[in-house]
């Protein structure tokens, strides 16, 4: 989490350096706001007057998700490789 007390002597726009992605919110003065530039940092719209800014990044759920399925299939074809197959492959000598 990135904080910052911030004062303004008029109104403007503060400037976060962090590459923006989904999972970003932006709190000011303990309110959530959802109006901000997005790009090569995040820019937070602030009125005059002193703000307590913080700015949080959150995994979003899709990839929460994406990550759980890529390690499930992994560990099914780690363990479809270790196992022998059984049945009509196999080759039987008889003497």
């Amino acid at each position: 989490m990135t904080q910052a007390r911030v004062e303004m002597y008029e109104p403007g726009r503060l400037f976060i350096k962090r590459l923006y992605f989904p999972g970003w919110s932006i709190n000011v003065n303990g309110k959530k706001i959802s109006e901000f530039e997005k790009g090569n940092g995040v820019w937070v719209p602030l009125s005059k007057g002193v703000h307590e800014v913080a700015a949080e990044y959150k995994i979003p759920a899709i990839i929460k998700v994406s990550r759980m399925t890529t390690l499930l299939v992994f560990i099914i074809l780690i363990t479809l490789s270790i196992i022998k197959p059984k049945g009509k492959n196999e080759k039987v000598y008889a003497r």
